[in-house]
Formats: structure tokens, sequence, C-alpha cells
């Protein structure tokens, strides 16, 4: 997903990772909702407020979706990743595996974890990995927030391909808390495919 890592796009795997630890923290407050009904958290119940609100998924897709396209530009690039984003807040995991190519290699460096791990996979298994990651968090309530910094963008000779270079701050929270913060640096390659930017490899690093 940093995923694509807001990415990747966007980070599947980071993302998914990140829902697994803070859905597994013990409940320590008993509460009660409106019909009196005893409901456990991690949370205070007096620090409890209403969930963020999500913009529809489709919302999203109708307005980013981009005109055919003839050559990649950096502004292409960069609202590619933005996109993916949004698709990773909403929960959007089908429509972010609409934006890799049919061949899209994915890695992740991952030190985050004892002894450090490396998953490489391809399309397939990086969209069976956003899938369980977003519906991990709806059923958690989680919402990630990415914040990107510099993105270097290059478009290769002939506006086909190009990369996108940069560092990314993903914040898992809950009802406005932050469960954990990841930090992430990422490389992705995208080429133009039937006038539509995708990406066709994603290698991240992320780390405390």
């Amino acid at each position: 997903m940093k995923k694509p890592l807001k990415t990747a796009l966007i980070a599947a795997a980071t993302l998914f990772g990140m829902t697994l630890a803070a859905s597994s923290q013990a409940a320590a407050y008993k509460c009660m909702d409106d019909k009196g009904k005893a409901i456990y958290s991690d949370i205070p119940c007096s620090a409890k407020i209403a969930p963020p609100k999500i913009e529809p998924a489709k919302a999203i897709a109708k307005a980013a979706e981009p005109a055919v396209l003839t050559k990649l530009t950096e502004s292409e690039v960069l609202r590619l990743i933005a996109v993916t984003d949004d698709y990773t807040r909403s929960y959007n995991h089908a429509d972010i595996c609409n934006l890799y190519t049919a061949d899209m290699k994915y890695q992740m460096n991952n030190t985050m974890v004892k002894p450090p791990r490396t998953l490489s996979a391809g399309r397939d298994e990086a969209c069976q990995a956003a899938r369980d990651s977003a519906e991990q968090s709806k059923r958690a309530g989680l919402v990630v927030i990415s914040e990107r910094g510099a993105t270097k963008v290059s478009v290769e000779p002939g506006d086909a391909r190009a990369s996108a270079v940069y560092e990314l701050t993903m914040r898992l929270t809950r009802y406005d808390r932050v469960i954990s913060t990841y930090h992430c640096s990422a490389k992705n390659q995208v080429v133009l495919v039937s006038g539509k930017a995708l990406f066709s490899s994603v290698d991240e690093t992320c780390k405390p």
C-alpha cells in the first residue's frame, strides 16, 4: 500500500498486517450502546465518537475516472497514486485491483516483524491481500490515513513507462485515535495499457 501503496497504491500487504495487529488488541472496557446492550471495546466509553464518514466507493470511482490516455505524464502518475489512496480509505479493494496490470509484480520488505521478511507476489496475491485488508478494516472500524512526501516521477522516452519514488507515513486509526504508525519507502512502476495508467510493479520497504 508507501499503500501504493494514502499506495497502493496504496500497500495492500502492509495495510493487512496493520489491520491484524490492531484488531488483535484485547477489549478492556464494558460500555452500553443506545439500546442498553453491553459492548466491549479497547476504547473508554466516554472517549468514543462517531466513526469517520467514508465517501462511497462508487462516487470516488466515478470522480476519478480518467480520460483515455495517449501518453504518460507526471500528473497522471500522481493521480494514479492519489486514487489508490482514496480506494484504500473507502475499503474499495475491487477498484484497487483494477489498477494493476495482469503481470504486476509486488514486493514488500517488512522490517516491522522479527526477523524481517520479504514478500514477493503477483497480481492475484496482491488483489487477495487488498480484499482481506478491506474486509478486516471495515469490520474493525479501522481507517488508514496516509501522508506522502515529495514524489519523484520519471517518465521514460516514448511516454509509455514511468517510475515514482516516494516516502509514505501510514497511520491506522479507529474513532480518530491512532492505533499504529508505519513508514514506508516505495518505488512504483507505471505503464500505459489500453489508454490507462496502471501499476506494473510495486516495491516497498516498511518499518515502525
